[in-house]
């Protein structure tokens, strides 16, 4: 008799995560894909808002604001289905997306509040995308009409630091020590979200 057949590797952990997940990982590409193009179709009509801005066109802002709005429903609604499965740093960063969105919706509600701010009198297009790097300033300038907006975009913004690097003991790559401190944020922000705007 011949050498028994070689017997083939057991899973490793990593494909044994993405095994108990295969609805909600379908889910999520099932999600992303409208909602990407939802983003689009948002960053488009914000275009035109500048471009009729500049020739004393008064485009349908509020149109603007609901689409933000809605985009941060469906991402924190994620985020939860997430967390609940335990994928942490999936939640993460879809509760990232989602306060990040819902930033952009105030930008545009408020923006004579912004445009008070901003050195020329006059808000930025980028000031209605909330891009990663001006989310604080822009939080602060809302925090006035939005009380605690600043505290929660810099906890978003953690999250999304999270998202990236894991957690980390020594604090260097991440201000989560572990995963379930990280998992306790996520929590809280979506609970402010639900406050908020429901989902």
């Amino acid at each position: 008799m011949g050498p028994p057949p070689p017997q083939p590797p057991p899973p490793s952990r990593r494909g044994a995560d993405k095994l108990h997940l295969p609805l909600l990982v379908q889910r999520h590409i099932a999600h992303s894909a409208p909602n990407q193009r939802h983003l689009h179709v948002y960053e488009k009509q914000a275009y035109k808002y500048v471009k009729a801005r500049r020739h004393g066109v008064a485009p349908d802002v509020d149109h603007l604001a609901a689409l933000r709005l809605s985009e941060a429903k469906a991402e924190a609604a994620l985020a939860a289905e997430l967390l609940q499965a335990g994928a942490i740093r999936d939640a993460a960063g879809k509760a990232f997306q989602a306060w990040k969105a819902y930033i952009s919706h105030l930008a545009i509600r408020h923006r004579e509040l912004l445009a008070e701010a901003a050195p020329r009198g006059e808000v930025d297009y980028a000031e209605w995308t909330a891009p990663t790097s001006r989310l604080l300033q822009i939080a602060a300038a809302l925090e006035a009409v939005e009380p605690g907006v600043s505290a929660y975009t810099a906890l978003a913004l953690q999250l999304h630091e999270y998202q990236y690097n894991g957690p980390d003991p020594s604090g260097v790559l991440s201000n989560f020590p572990d995963d379930e401190t990280a998992k306790e944020a996520v929590a809280a922000l979506l609970e402010e979200l639900k406050r908020r705007v429901g989902f």
